[in-house]
């Protein structure tokens, strides 16, 4: 039953002690919801700018790759493609595609990070704090991480092959090296190993959860890697991305810092690697090596389940969020930043599975 201010409460106390706590505590859940909105409002705006300034750097790729291959310079657009399509026989696709994604995503995060940091006064240190203990936790976790990808990986295939049954193609991403040539194998290495985990981690993990996690760290958890498995355009890779996504963020979160989970990243796309550069330069002791470090890993991370399955299963520890699930759910999903990103991965996602058909 609720009383007057004016009357006392069990304790002797003034009710009105209580109204003034209850008036606090609301008025600090406003101001949580606040932060909350302009938060994705902010974390939208960067993300799309990022997908912008990858649109806008690809064009800026034509003309330098023109200007150092013709030996010439142009500002007309057609001129450049033009002259990269009639001479793409005696170019490595793998070599113009690779450094093309390099000096694009370099191009794009250096934008995106001005824009950040001048406007809206992002501070990146925190994130990319580097401790040797937030290295070996990316170490230990890699091989969980990796069964979990696994797992996934191989479910989306039968999913896959489920639906090319029935005459539909789900398009998967595809890595290979046109021409084994020592630049080719460079330019991968470069790419995927080293380049693509940092700033992928950086971007989709870093903003995220350097924005959201303050208003509810499960949130910023879902959220990041929502958009990590999604930002990847397929099925098979959103279904393992969005799953090892969630042990990424929960360990980013956990140690504040993406150091380990670029370090897990890293040994990912350099499993991969190994798979890859086998087939393609056709080297028996590399197949041999990816297939030993393979099962090894995929044991270890059925270890480590039984290891520390207590930690796995442990109650995460109480939110830190005055808000409701409904109330930051309907935060994201009403967010017009984050509508207009969130609609750019779907017509990316569903445009590729036209594309494959």
């Amino acid at each position: 039953m609720q009383h007057s201010g004016f009357t006392n409460n069990f304790n002797g106390q003034p009710n009105g002690q209580n109204s003034q706590f209850d008036f606090s505590f609301e008025q600090a859940r406003r101001n949580q919801l606040s932060g909350l909105r302009k938060s994705l409002t902010v974390l939208g705006i960067l993300l799309i700018l990022y997908n912008i300034f990858i649109e806008f750097s690809v064009y800026v790729y034509y003309y330098v790759y023109y200007f150092v291959s013709a030996k010439k310079f142009t500002l007309n657009y057609n001129t450049a493609a033009n002259y990269i399509r009639d001479n793409i026989e005696s170019i490595s696709a793998t070599e113009f595609e690779m450094f093309g994604n390099a000096f694009i995503v370099l191009v794009a995060l250096v934008l995106t990070v001005l824009v950040a940091k001048v406007i809206f006064r992002f501070e990146f240190s925190s994130i990319l704090r580097t401790r040797k203990q937030d290295i070996v936790l990316g170490v230990k976790a890699f091989p969980f991480s990796m069964l979990i990808n696994f797992t996934f990986t191989l479910l989306a295939s039968i999913i896959s092959a489920q639906f090319a049954a029935i005459g539909v193609t789900i398009p998967e991403a595809e890595f290979v090296i046109d021409r084994p040539t020592f630049l080719a194998g460079f330019a991968m290495f470069s790419y995927t190993v080293i380049l693509a985990p940092v700033i992928e981690e950086l971007v989709y993990r870093g903003f995220v959860l350097k924005l959201i996690s303050p208003y509810g760290k499960s949130l910023s958890v879902i959220l990041s890697a929502f958009i990590f498995g999604l930002m990847h355009g397929n099925l098979s890779q959103f279904m393992s991305a969005f799953t090892t996504g969630l042990i990424y963020a929960v360990i980013a979160v956990y140690t504040g810092s993406i150091t380990p989970t670029i370090v897990m990243h890293i040994m990912n796309n350099m499993l991969n690697f190994i798979l890859m550069a086998a087939e393609d330069y056709n080297v028996a002791a590399l197949d041999t090596v990816y297939s030993i470090l393979f099962v090894c890993i995929l044991l270890l991370g059925i270890m480590e389940i039984f290891l520390y399955y207590r930690i796995i299963l442990k109650r995460p520890p109480r939110d830190n969020s005055l808000l409701t699930v409904k109330e930051r759910f309907i935060a994201v999903v009403s967010n017009p930043a984050m509508i207009i990103y969130f609609l750019y991965l779907f017509y990316e996602f569903v445009s590729n599975i036209i594309r494959a058909n």
